[in-house]
Parts: structure tokens; C-alpha cells; sequence
């Protein structure tokens, strides 16, 4: 079965908070492909204090795009920082941390080869994680 993935990127960085006249940048973007086989997004709860909990990515023997979406459990809480693992635990961490004043936090990756995905929460209160991955 064909899926298809698309997902837009929109980042704008001004000078002046108040004005937001994007001096500094502007950047959107969207990119579209019906070329995998394999897709979707699912959610989890990370647990304060887990480590390499395996996340699942279906059938997917081979991804090529996945894209984390991190918030606090309880939003009355203030959101912490949360690793990533490509294929095995023993590879980088990548950490996904919420912007300064922000209650989530975000990576997209475009890659190959994706096989595996664990997280680890060395903070002290469980988060929500939404993966999306697409391949093979």
C-alpha cells in the first residue's frame, strides 16, 4: 500500500518581538511524497526517569522520515528535555528540548536506514511523545 507523507516547515525570526516584521528570516516550506509504503504517527507517554524505552514504528523496516512532538503529561507542569536513539541504544543522543517559554518540543529528520527509535526522560515529570515515521 502507497501512503503518502507531507509536512510544512515554517520558521520566522524578527528582530523586535513586537513588530514581528521577520527581518531575520523567513522560511516556509512543504514537501510531498506518495514514494513510501509504510507510514503513521503514534503516541506515548515517557514515564520521569525512563530510559531507552523502545518506541514503536509498525512495519516499518527501513524508515526514511520520522518527526517528534514532545509535551508535558499534565499541563500544569513545566515540560523537560527528552533524548532520541536511532537503531540502537548504544548510538547518539539526540535531545529534544522545548523552545525557552514554550511547551513543546520538536525534531524532523529526513534520513535512511531507520530501524529502531528509543527515548529516555531523565526528567522528573512523564511527557507525551507523538512520533510520525514513513518508509520502506
Amino acid at each position: 500500500m502507497a501512503v503518502r507523507v507531507r509536512y510544512s516547515l515554517k520558521i520566522q525570526i524578527s528582530s523586535d518581538p513586537t513588530v514581528e516584521d521577520k527581518d531575520l528570516g523567513n522560511l516556509s516550506t512543504e514537501v510531498v511524497s506518495d514514494e513510501y509504503n509504510e507510514g503513521g504517527i503514534r503516541e506515548f507517554v515517557l514515564a520521569a526517569g525512563a530510559t531507552d524505552v523502545a518506541l514503536a514504528i509498525g512495519n516499518i523496516a527501513s524508515g526514511e522520515m520520522f518527526a517528534v512532538r514532545t509535551k508535558v503529561k499534565d499541563p500544569l507542569e513545566d515540560p523537560v528535555e527528552i533524548t532520541i536513539k536511532r537503531n540502537t541504544v548504544g548510538n547518539e543522543e539526540l535531545p529534544v528540548k522545548p523552545l525557552s517559554e514554550t511547551k513543546e518540543g520538536h525534531m524532523l529528520m529526513s534520513t535512511s536506514g531507520l530501524t529502531a527509535l528509543f527515548a529516555s526522560n531523565p526528567g522528573a515529570v512523564d511527557m507525551k511523545v507523538a512520533l510520525a515515521v514513513v518508509g520502506d
